[in-house]
């Protein structure tokens, strides 16, 4: 782009820069996994846990890795998704490099997804149509360095922590991560978190303490035990 000699139309232009900038982001990605992986070995992770408003991040995150891909990005989300309790920065990072990793080694179609399970846990789940990985590596997927493609593959498959990096992210913010098969043929990632209490909720159930342990104001009367 510093080359005058180079005649660049206005199209070549944007083109450039936005390789430029879509490749400065993927290096940035990289840089925070391997500072992350450095903070996770180290036992140096300090989250700092607050209620999170997913649907918001999840749109967000997926805006950004997707910018300059051709691929298709679905997004299922509820009407109703309670904040879950994370750390922002975490886990925006945590979604990145899931879909990162779907983007590069997926198929044409990327699923993610999210709901409130019947134990109350968020569930977030990234999944993709591509060929996803031998059944025996899924239980090693998230171990550093590891590379679950098949012998052969294109080596820009990357370093092989950014599931590392999941997975040490995660456990940090007090959730569990697991890898299956999706059912739209590729690798399917499940996220789980705990969902944030917010004020009314924490007013409300505060005040249901009260009540059952007699502390509590009763209808028309005054508090006392009952």
């Amino acid at each position: 782009m510093l080359d005058e000699s180079v005649a660049w139309t206005a199209q070549d232009q944007r083109e450039a820069f936005e390789t430029i900038d879509s490749e400065a982001e993927r290096m940035g990605r990289l840089i925070r996994n391997l500072l992350d992986l450095s903070r996770i070995e180290g036992g140096a992770l300090k989250p700092e846990l607050e209620p999170c408003d997913l649907d918001d991040l999840i749109l967000q995150v997926t805006k950004r890795v997707g910018a300059g891909t051709t691929k298709h990005l679905l997004i299922e989300l509820p009407d109703v998704l309670p904040p879950v309790l994370a750390d922002q920065l975490y886990l925006s990072q945590v979604l990145a490099n899931l879909l990162e990793n779907a983007i590069r080694h997926g198929g044409d179609e990327i699923r993610v997804r999210a709901s409130v399970r019947p134990d109350d846990l968020v569930e977030v789940s990234v999944e993709d149509d591509g060929p996803g990985v031998p059944k025996a590596a899924l239980s090693h997927l998230f171990e550093k360095f590891y590379q679950a493609g098949p012998p052969g593959e294109s080596k820009r498959r990357g370093m092989g922590i950014g599931m590392t990096v999941v997975e040490g992210l995660t456990r940090a913010m007090g959730g569990q991560v697991a890898a299956s098969r999706s059912e739209l043929g590729g690798l399917r990632v499940d996220v789980l978190l705990r969902p944030a209490l917010v004020p009314d909720r924490l007013t409300a159930e505060g005040e249901a303490g009260q009540i059952a342990s007699g502390t509590g104001a009763m209808p028309g009367g005054t508090g006392g035990t009952r």
